[in-house]
């Protein structure tokens, strides 16, 4: 019962030494949830639907900027903001207005574009009757967040495209000391979902722990 007890509390002093360690004594923190919720000016939809007023629109200017990116072992998640400008243009009395943002996300496997996803911004545009006007030009501005998610250890470039825009962004997806862990966790278990930040993480603080029982019994013996 004795060596149960050893074993536990050592175990337990195994993982704080291991979180302080990974957090730089506190000066990290790994246990960050995620970004909050992003905030939206113009609703967004991930559907088409009725475009059929789309040649109204110009785009002007596309700025991505980084609002909250603290990707470690157990996040994954950053958040970004979109900020666009431009031009509606008509003719007659049926005025363009933005309804909607269509977003839309997919694995780049071209490796020419030298990034790794792609995701497209689209102001979806709606006309309404105004018989105060006869053709025009508006301008709009317009910001909105956006919450991504890494897809890979290491470097995540992304790519944004709205209209003839282009930019993109490079996130940083760390997960410390722990290629020794991972690579020892695929060679036990080879489908074990390494990729999952969580389950990797608890797996390292296991085999930390592990190592630190193995090294009490030498010393014991």
């Amino acid at each position: 019962m004795k060596i149960f007890g050893i074993i536990i509390l050592t175990l337990i002093l195994g993982v704080i030494a291991y979180y302080l360690y990974l957090t730089d004594f506190g000066s990290r923190d790994i246990l960050f949830p995620g970004p909050r919720k992003p905030k939206v000016e113009i609703p967004v939809t991930y559907n088409i639907g009725w475009w059929a007023n789309q040649k109204t629109l110009k785009i002007d200017s596309l700025k991505i900027q980084v609002v909250e990116s603290k990707l470690n072992l157990f996040n994954s998640k950053s958040l970004i903001s979109y900020n666009v400008s431009g031009e509606l243009s008509y003719e007659g009395y049926w005025q363009p207005k933005i309804k909607e943002i269509h977003i839309s996300e997919r694995v780049n496997l071209d490796t020419l574009l030298h990034c790794d996803r792609i995701i497209e911004i689209t102001p979806v545009i709606e006309v309404e009757e105004n018989k105060r006007t006869k053709g025009g030009l508006n301008k709009f501005e317009f910001k909105n967040e956006h919450t991504i998610t890494s897809n890979h250890w290491g470097i995540n470039r992304i790519k944004f495209v709205c209209g003839k825009k282009e930019q993109i962004i490079e996130l940083q997806q760390t997960k410390w000391n722990t290629t020794a862990n991972s690579g020892l966790l695929q060679w036990l278990l080879s489908d074990f979902p390494t990729e999952n930040p969580l389950l990797n993480g608890m797996f390292c603080y296991i085999c930390n722990g592990l190592v630190l029982v193995q090294r009490h019994w030498k010393q014991a013996t």
